[in-house]
């Protein structure tokens, strides 16, 4: 909640979230507060991802992977969905977060930017479109108890969009190479296009 009141103040944002199997009690969260903010809700469309429509591991290609649907119609969030989730789970860890940022650019012609509702338990799988978008991702992390995975501070920083952490803001705009940022009381180590745990023990997410 205080994530969303946070990106509120956006103009021209558009939604986009992970609703594989370990994002549930996110998208119920996501759903209550949207609806309690009909009126100013900031969302100029809402897209829902699964990562392929239940599709195998092996015919996921990067930027072809599918299992992506939007709306643009708060009233109809609801059956997205669902139609999203019955289509498919995921199947695995990894996500086609980017592949749905690009298609919500590329079929909302109001977005400014998107704020990127994601699952730190699963590895962003196409990270390698990121050079492709050109307009600010913010990220909104759920399921983050102690580390969070790397590609989703670059995605923020590279986009030029915020990072949201258990609501709060994590400044990322003004790291330069060879900087850390202290999360959660872990330090990440920014080597000028990648973010890197500084010290690896064990890491868990």
């Amino acid at each position: 909640y205080k994530g969303l009141e946070i990106v509120s103040k956006e103009n021209n944002i558009a939604l986009v979230m992970d609703v594989t199997g370990s994002m549930t009690t996110h998208i119920a969260s996501m759903m209550a507060w949207v609806k309690k903010h009909t009126i100013d809700a900031p969302f100029t469309s809402y897209t829902f991802f699964n990562d392929g429509d239940g599709k195998s591991t092996k015919n996921k290609k990067i930027g072809e992977t599918g299992g992506i649907y939007m709306t643009k119609l708060l009233d109809q969030t609801d059956k997205v969905i669902e139609q999203t989730m019955m289509k498919g789970n995921g199947g695995e860890a990894p996500e086609n977060d980017l592949e749905a940022v690009l298609y919500a650019f590329a079929n909302d012609e109001n977005a400014n930017s998107v704020l990127l509702i994601g699952d730190n338990y699963s590895e962003v799988r196409d990270i390698s479109l990121l050079n492709q978008i050109q307009k600010p991702v913010h990220i909104l992390l759920c399921a983050a108890p102690k580390f969070v995975r790397c590609e989703y501070l670059k995605i923020a920083k590279q986009t030029g969009g915020t990072f949201i952490l258990n609501g709060a803001i994590i400044e990322l705009a003004s790291i330069v190479k060879g900087e850390t940022r202290t999360i959660q009381g872990i330090e990440y180590f920014y080597n000028g296009n990648d973010f890197e745990l500084k010290n690896k023990g064990a890491v868990y997410y």
